[in-house]
């Protein structure tokens, strides 16, 4: 019943609202078309680090290094990732292959063999250097149909990280979802519908492996950032080759906008709150808490 009280008020909420601020870009077209409220997509990515990009990933011993970062809802998904590796010895296209898990836990059932380096949570800067080192990025999503909603309309913080790490992407899950719907817009990703040991072998492989596509895969990732997740003006400005435009240090104020974003984010969250109409939806929703 509470859940259903809450869903009404979210309901009644973005009916009545001038503009709405959503996940992703395919919420943005199902909140518009079910509400018709003007809706506007938030979506944010570490900051990416240039000379990390530019070192590369040859590695001695010529292994391929699948990065994950963030928690694991979908564990089916990553397990059998882990049961499909183990069952080649841990190898791809004869290349020796190493998870570096970022994140609160390791699941994995205790019978496989492993090779993981779990690196824990990890801060913003050291999680896109430690992912710029990888080959590949991670993304499972659930195949369980209970997870529909999340699966078509979040906006992943895991493709985020890769993104500003500059990272090709193998997507785990349904093929209609968010992160597909952006691997249309910009090709730097390969989806795997399907729980099959020999399809998820060999997406990572065409990820890891494929010269040709993780070059087009490069270059959609770029735009990708630029359009979707960039911290955007002064960072735009401060890689800008016009001479008027590079007299200036435009990194002083991108230093500045993202030492004072959290606190304007819970000073803004605060404020709004302290309406008396949001107070009463507030406790509604959460009466126990209030």
């Amino acid at each position: 019943i509470r859940r259903q009280r809450q869903m009404c008020i979210r309901d009644s909420a973005q009916r009545y609202a001038s503009s709405s601020a959503v996940a992703s870009i395919p919420m943005k077209h199902r909140y518009e078309k079910e509400y018709g409220t003007p809706c506007v997509p938030i979506t944010y990515a570490p900051l990416r680090i240039e000379k990390e990009r530019a070192k590369g990933r040859a590695r001695p011993d010529n292994g391929i290094i699948i990065a994950c970062a963030g928690s694991l809802y979908a564990k089916k998904e990553w397990l059998a990732l882990l049961v499909a590796l183990a069952n080649r010895d841990w190898r791809v296209a004869g290349r020796k292959v190493t998870i570096r898990l970022m994140g609160h836990n390791c699941p994995h059932p205790e019978e496989v063999p492993l090779r993981i380096e779990f690196l824990g949570w990890r801060d913003e800067v050291d999680l896109v250097r430690l992912l710029s080192e990888a080959d590949v990025g991670y993304l499972p999503y659930p195949f369980d149909p209970s997870y529909k909603n999340l699966v078509e309309l979040s906006g992943p913080a895991k493709m985020a990280a890769y993104t500003a790490a500059g990272i090709p992407i193998v997507y785990h899950g349904p093929r209609k979802s968010s992160p597909m719907y952006y691997f249309a817009r910009f090709p730097y990703g390969l989806g795997c519908h399907s729980l099959d040991e020999n399809e998820i072998i060999q997406t990572i492989e065409r990820a890891a492996t494929d010269t040709t596509w993780r070059k087009q895969a490069r270059q959609a990732s770029d735009e990708a950032y630029a359009e979707e997740f960039s911290p955007a003006v002064f960072e735009g400005l401060s890689k800008s080759n016009l001479p008027v435009v590079r007299r200036f240090n435009w990194r002083i104020p991108l230093r500045f906008i993202r030492a004072i974003q959290i606190p304007l984010v819970i000073l803004g969250i605060v404020l709004s709150t302290l309406h008396q109409s949001s107070l009463g939806s507030m406790l509604l929703m959460m009466p126990e808490t209030l």
